[in-house]
């Protein structure tokens, strides 16, 4: 389905509303389902969330895959809060939550640069035994990046390699990113250095050339 039968799906269901019951003729749910996949590639979270609530005022209702669509065009736009209420409703909707839905979620958040949000996102994972991803950690890692905020971007690393998941080069690269970010650089170093990252083979990564390119960015940055 194309962008344009996406919108033109949703403005059917918006002007079908009006009608009686018997001259309505609603979309199935696969028909629904791609429209909602392609507003997410195209980050039309508007038109992604009306349709879901239309689809909720008039039918078909919708699944989780659904609302996990909807999350991703959220995402996609750094629209954290509409994200979120999505991801929330879904219990109330008899709807399963799942990694992806909470991947999204945190994605959206990493975005729009709420590390707080992404964080407490991470626990409810791990309160409701959601099972997180490589992806879920890099995500989370990554709103701590984009929110300046280098702590929590070691203890997610710390988290992962003691309990999982083991973080993936893309987590490692955001944390690194956040550290570069801090103020003193060469006291963060450290930390990587004691979680044994040097001795881990880590694809595309060559840490002995990140560790001293951090040194020497602390240098500079302190004169």
């Amino acid at each position: 389905m194309s962008r344009s039968k996406a919108r033109e799906l949703a403005a059917m269901l918006a002007d079908s509303s009006s009608l009686g019951s018997r001259d309505r003729r609603l979309p199935s749910l696969p028909r629904c389902t791609s429209a909602l996949r392609q507003m997410a590639g195209a980050r039309e979270w508007q038109n992604a969330t009306a349709l879901l609530e239309e689809m909720w005022r008039q039918g078909p209702w919708p699944d989780a895959t659904c609302l996990n669509a909807g999350i991703g065009a959220c995402a996609r736009a750094a629209a954290w809060q509409a994200a979120l209420s999505l991801l929330e409703v879904m219990p109330t909707a008899g709807l399963e939550r799942n990694y992806i839905s909470f991947n999204a979620t945190i994605t959206a958040c990493a975005r729009a640069r709420h590390w707080e949000v992404s964080l407490q996102l991470l626990n409810a994972m791990e309160e409701n035994q959601i099972a997180s991803s490589p992806a879920t950690l890099g995500a989370a890692v990554s709103a701590c990046e984009r929110g300046s905020h280098w702590p929590g971007a070691l203890h997610l690393l710390d988290e992962g390699w003691q309990k999982g998941p083991e973080p993936n080069v893309l987590a490692l690269s955001a944390a690194m990113n956040a550290c570069g970010q801090g103020q003193s650089v060469e006291s963060q170093v450290g930390p990587f250095s004691s979680c044994g990252l040097s001795q881990r083979n880590l694809p595309g990564i060559n840490c002995e050339i990140t560790f001293s390119e951090c040194s020497e960015f602390s240098k500079r940055w302190t004169r």
